[in-house]
């Protein structure tokens, strides 16, 4: 049985993709699947609230005026 990945983990993974470049919100869930091996789904609701609360905090900013270009870690 597939357990969900902790929140904590996938918002310190989404941090840790967006330092290597900008990626939308699809292309973070597509990733995260990828090197997990599959062994724990990402649901695209859980990762978009997730980059929700990350811009809140500073942490990442969209890309351009449209937020579903991607996001990237603030220089």
């Amino acid at each position: 049985m597939k357990s969900s990945m902790p929140v904590t983990s996938v918002r310190l993974a989404i941090l840790a993709l967006l330092c290597e470049g900008p990626k939308s919100g699809q292309q973070l869930c597509e990733e995260l699947e990828a090197r997990t091996g599959r062994l724990w789904p990402v649901d695209a609701d859980q990762v978009h609230a997730l980059l929700g609360r990350l811009e809140r905090d500073g942490l990442v900013e969209p890309v351009s005026e449209t937020p579903r270009e991607g996001f990237r870690v603030p220089v």
